[in-house]
């Protein structure tokens, strides 16, 4: 018999709410929303911030036709909170908004985000995956929303076509 895990990479729980839409649906903004936890409970090991970066390294974001974005979506994208988490705001059903914001945004209200494509939330993943193979000798993982990963490659350029 082989084990395989169910991984949702970088979807966590719903400890996370947006200033001034905490019982409502926060829109989508490329300047982000400032975040708030909704009661007592913390994530311990990635924390929330709301102090603005002005120089944030993106990684690339795909497109509904399976290409990079183009500058009308990148040039959108300048700065971002030092969190650990995405703070863009709420999405309500895939297939509704562009593919790259739901690269960002929460699921409807739900399922706060993780910058996997920081490197350290990154190597904080794999460490925990590391973790988890080692204590439950697991033999392989399913990843649910993959598309929905970022990659952490910053130096993909867009075809010449």
């Amino acid at each position: 018999m082989y084990v395989i895990l169910d991984h949702t990479m970088s979807t966590m729980g719903d400890l996370i709410g947006f200033k001034d839409f905490l019982n409502d649906t926060a829109p989508f903004s490329t300047k982000e929303h400032q975040a708030v936890y909704k009661g007592s409970r913390r994530y311990l090991d990635f924390e929330i911030g709301n102090d603005y970066n002005q120089t944030c390294a993106y990684p690339p974001f795909w497109g509904d036709d399976g290409h990079l974005v183009g500058s009308d979506v990148t040039d959108q994208l300048k700065g971002c909170f030092n969190s650990d988490f995405n703070q863009y705001g709420d999405v309500s059903a895939f297939g509704l908004v562009p593919e790259w914001q739901q690269q960002l945004a929460r699921f409807s209200r739900v399922q706060d985000r993780l910058r996997e494509w920081v490197p350290s939330v990154r190597e904080r993943l794999e460490r925990f995956t590391c973790i988890e193979i080692a204590m439950l000798d697991i033999d392989g993982f399913r990843f649910d929303k993959a598309q929905q990963v970022s990659s952490p490659r910053h130096d993909i350029m867009p075809d010449a076509n």
